[in-house]
């Protein structure tokens, strides 16, 4: 709301919070990536390395964290350890630890449920965490104080991206569908795990990205998305009918990878709109 970003970068080992102006507020070293998302309780949720923190927003401090093979596979006495029990190196005897291979998880999106949407959700709490991990086709929900999952699914999504809580209960991810050559917008309600397909691409408006990607539902039902390998920006209606789109042209032959687009309302910035001449730069 003050013009202010955070920002967390492909080959770089730091997240970031700079000012309208682009000077840093805070800035914190380590292997942080991927999305950042807000709880909205003053909080940053991000991944580092394989374990989800919260960040204070104002100072960058670190509130809380919950590790991926630290309190989450082991959680309920091992019951959980199946939902993770792929590319792993087998052991020569039974008493020998088990070992995953570079990067088995890949995660790559977490986000809280906020206050305000909890009510939608009875069987989760606000502050759980929804969170993917690409190579198991694997979007969950996690109790951040615990390490239990409340909820999980793997597919039909293949290597998906960005599960998010919707306002109405269900939860939309977005499908790479590698391989396919056709993305798409999935919704599943957790309650009975049914599926619809809120977007897929066509003959008429194709739609795809092996890897990265994002998607926004807004409030009018219309889905803003990036189809990142390709550089494009487009905004569909609830009839998957094209409203606008935008390549983002890096010369004559290519397009820029674009990783998200995020649409905010005219009345998000507390003061208006940030200008660069500003005192305060």
């Amino acid at each position: 709301e003050d013009g202010s970003l955070a920002v967390t970068f492909d080959s770089g080992n730091a997240i970031a919070r700079i000012n309208a102006w682009g000077k840093p507020i805070w800035s914190i070293n380590g292997g942080y990536h991927h999305a950042i998302t807000r709880d909205g309780q003053g909080a940053l949720v991000v991944w580092r390395g394989e374990t989800i923190v919260r960040l204070d927003e104002a100072t960058g401090r670190e509130l809380s964290g919950v590790d991926l093979q630290r309190d989450i596979i082991p959680a309920s006495d091992g019951e959980q350890r199946a939902i993770f029990a792929m590319r792993t190196h087998m052991p020569e005897s039974a008493a020998d630890e088990m070992t995953y291979l570079d990067d088995p998880f890949h995660p790559n999106d977490a986000e809280a449920l906020r206050p305000e949407m909890a009510g939608a959700f009875p069987m989760f709490a606000a502050g759980d965490i929804l969170f993917s991990l690409r190579e198991l086709n694997l979007i969950a929900v996690v109790d951040p104080n615990s390490g239990r999952l409340k909820w999980w699914k793997h597919g039909p999504w293949l290597k998906q991206h960005d599960p998010d809580f919707q306002p109405d209960g269900t939860i939309t991810v977005f499908d790479n569908a590698t391989g396919s050559g056709r993305s798409m917008i999935r919704r599943i309600d957790p309650a009975d795990d049914s599926l619809s397909v809120a977007f897929s691409g066509s003959e008429t408006l194709p739609f795809y990205t092996w890897r990265r990607g994002k998607h926004q539902v807004l409030p009018n039902g219309n889905i803003l998305l990036t189809e990142a390998e390709h550089g494009r920006v487009l905004e569909v209606d609830p009839q998957g009918r094209l409203v606008w789109e935008r390549q983002m042209v890096w010369d004559a032959e290519h397009n820029l990878i674009a990783t998200e687009a995020y649409h905010l309302p005219e009345t998000f910035f507390a003061n208006g709109l940030p200008r660069c001449n500003s005192p305060n730069a």
